[in-house]
């Protein structure tokens, strides 16, 4: 079921000098129970995109969708329709600074929520989040007494408070450390599955994206270069920014003489490869880089090996692959 979707959105920002595109005919769909990812260097627009999803910014043309209603739409830098207060509600954001309030409690940040919506048993609603989200025995601390995961979960914790059937995060982990960025998105993955909850991940890092997106997008240049599903970004990424964020400080080598074979798996990463090479086409290869991920229980992933550059080893390596049934590519170093 497709629950948003956006048309055409273009965006500006006027300089004194000039004209500067951010967004350039964005067009995307997510479906219910998504964990999408939108990923780009810094600059590149992503965060400015998911504020003119929910409202925070206008737009100068195109139209967003929510659940086959217009959600809003611009023409000519006028708006023809903006996001109403219910519809906000739908539509949840989580940001890199947590944005708590320092002088009130993790309970009181998490009761504000339902206090602006004028929700009823918003303080028993706060509660049960906060056990949600692993934080019911910090209800009574401040912010400045707790690490920066748990201050983003006590900013998760308000964000469900208006049962949001959408949730966007703007670089929700940029600013912690890996084994808790780690926990925060392990953290959002359940609640995808527990509350149906859709989720759309800003990030500049691929790490993030793999960890638990189903599909993913790559912005360059003000527009989307790639987007679909994850294991096909992953596995064939088709322009040089995607090229260059998957693999970026991930695969080096220095050897100009050897060459290089990325060998894609999709649900037969089990079988020893590697191994095989080497006993069966009496090869010796060694491994570049290598990344697997467990979607639907089936192991997929790619690797890179090396190896002399020697025209018989390699034309024998790629006819033993082709022969197995594995797709592979020569690439550059």
């Amino acid at each position: 079921m497709k629950q948003l979707v956006i048309e055409h959105l273009t965006k500006s920002f006027k300089t004194k000098k000039d004209v500067k595109l951010v967004l350039n005919d964005i067009s995307l769909t997510v479906e219910k129970g998504d964990i999408y990812g939108i990923l780009g260097l810094s600059g590149a627009g992503k965060s400015t995109l998911v504020r003119c999803i929910n409202g925070l910014e206008d737009y100068d043309e195109g139209k967003i969708f929510y659940e086959d209603q217009v959600l809003s739409e611009f023409r000519n830098g006028k708006a023809l329709k903006k996001i109403t207060t219910s519809q906000r509600k739908d539509i949840a954001m989580i940001f890199q600074s947590f944005n708590l309030l320092q002088q009130k409690t993790v309970l009181q940040n998490v009761e504000l929520a339902g206090q602006i919506h004028r929700m009823p048993d918003y303080q028993a609603e706060s509660l049960k989040y906060l056990e949600l989200v692993g934080l019911s025995d910090k209800a009574f601390s401040y912010p400045s007494e707790l690490s920066g995961g748990q201050q983003q979960r006590v900013a998760i914790a308000r964000a469900l408070m208006t049962k949001p059937k959408i949730l966007l995060c703007d670089e929700a982990t940029s600013a912690l450390d890996p084994e808790t960025t780690l926990q925060i998105l392990d953290l959002l993955k359940d609640l995808n599955k527990k509350l149906g909850l859709t989720i759309l991940i800003i990030a500049h890092q691929m790490s993030t994206i793999e960890r638990i997106c189903n599909k993913a997008a790559i912005i360059d240049k003000s527009g989307i270069v790639e987007n679909g599903y994850l294991k096909d970004v992953f596995l064939n990424p088709q322009t040089d920014i995607a090229k260059s964020l998957i693999y970026s400080n991930r695969v080096t080598t220095k050897l100009s003489d050897h060459s290089l074979i990325r060998i894609k798996f999709n649900g037969n990463a089990d079988t020893p490869l590697i191994a095989n090479i080497i006993q069966e086409c009496n090869i010796l290869v060694s491994i570049v880089y290598a990344d697997t991920r467990v979607e639907d229980d089936k192991v997929s992933g790619q690797i890179i090996i090396k190896l002399p550059y020697y025209e018989e080893d390699v034309q024998k390596l790629k006819t033993y692959l082709t022969f197995k049934g594995f797709d592979y590519e020569e690439v550059n170093n």
